[in-house]
């Protein structure tokens, strides 16, 4: 980075999460204005230290998701389904939840998007060695198969 990023904004969604919370860490020190996606239930403990704006709303409805990317340079999405009680809400929020927010950020102009997925959209390698982008997919689990 050639230096920080003047009046940008990034939203990033996932912001109270352990990952979420840490890009939300490092794009603050970088000079972006950050906004957090957050639920109303949403902890915030971990950004509590920063000098971020909250956006109310949830990947797993259109509710609040426009109004969350409105002004934004740069989406960050993080949020994302580990457990679940049923395997459709993994869908419904891994899968439909970063089309929802992939589309509300094109519809805002946002120039970048990040999808931050998982190691279990690719599923392990079958061999010693590592996988890259050209490898075929097997998720074995079904997070790993909403995550792909």
């Amino acid at each position: 980075m050639t230096g920080p990023p003047r009046d940008q904004r990034v939203l990033i969604t996932g912001a109270s999460g352990f990952v979420g919370s840490h890009v939300a860490d490092v794009m603050s020190e970088a000079g972006w204005k950050v906004r957090c996606l957050v639920r109303p239930t949403s902890s915030r403990r971990w950004l509590e230290h920063l000098p971020v704006e909250y956006a109310l709303g949830d990947v797993s409805s259109e509710a609040g998701l426009d109004a969350a990317c409105e002004g934004c340079d740069a989406v960050v999405h993080s949020a994302g389904v580990t457990n679940a009680i049923r395997n459709q809400d993994y869908f419904e929020v891994n899968a439909r939840g970063t089309d929802r927010i992939w589309r509300a950020a094109e519809r805002s102009g946002a120039r970048r998007f990040l999808l931050v997925s998982s190691l279990a959209a690719a599923g392990p390698s079958p061999t010693s060695t590592p996988q890259d982008e050209s490898a075929e997919p097997h998720p074995i689990n079904v997070n790993g198969r909403s995550k792909l």
